[in-house]
């Protein structure tokens, strides 16, 4: 035969005050009962059945350290709320965490994707002494080096324009690479 408490923590409803030899036997039996839907219920909201997992204990340690309050009727929906509660704190400190952890990029104090004078000023350096090497190139040479390297044409292409066979496109292309390469290895000596 079941008494009138046990029938009342079954339904986990309680009725009054709950002495702690009660509350934990009621809690119990909301652990016992429930348990797996609030696990479920704080996966879902939580995105994480480890935390879902700390904050059901959590939960059911708070209820069980405080007690129930005087006016709840129902155990189940007291831990469920103080379940949520718990989850919405942590989410609310997760995004604080992410907010805190989004920085601004000018405060990281990163290297300008600008060059600096320094920098500016030896890529000028670099790029008249190509220029200059290219200028040095023989007229035919330089032609074929410029029409190949810097209008991107095809051999095909610039031995058509210049009425010469392929291979001598390519051999005035690769005398002219060697030259400008030559200049620049001079220039850093």
């Amino acid at each position: 035969m079941v008494t009138t408490e046990e029938r009342s923590v079954r339904s986990t409803n309680v009725n009054e005050s709950v002495p702690t030899e009660s509350l934990n036997y009621v809690i119990s039996e909301v652990y016992r009962e429930h348990h797996q839907s609030l696990l479920g219920f704080l996966s879902f909201k939580l995105k994480s059945s480890s935390e879902a997992n700390d904050v059901a204990q959590e939960a059911y340690a708070r209820v069980l350290r405080h007690g129930l309050p005087e006016d709840i009727k129902c155990a189940r929906a007291y831990v469920f709320k103080a379940a949520n509660n718990l989850a919405i704190n942590r989410l609310i400190e997760r995004q604080r965490k992410r907010e805190h952890l989004t920085v601004d990029p000018q405060d990281l104090n990163l290297p300008s994707s600008q060059p600096t004078p320094e920098e500016d000023a030896q890529y000028q350096e670099k790029l008249q002494t190509i220029v200059n090497a290219v200028e040095e190139l023989p007229q035919k040479c330089r032609k074929a080096f410029i029409l190949y390297k810097f209008e991107f044409l095809e051999y095909k292409e610039v031995a058509d324009r210049m009425n010469l066979t392929e291979s001598m496109i390519r051999k005035y292309v690769l005398r002219g690479m060697r030259h400008c390469r030559h200049r620049l290895e001079e220039k850093l000596h």
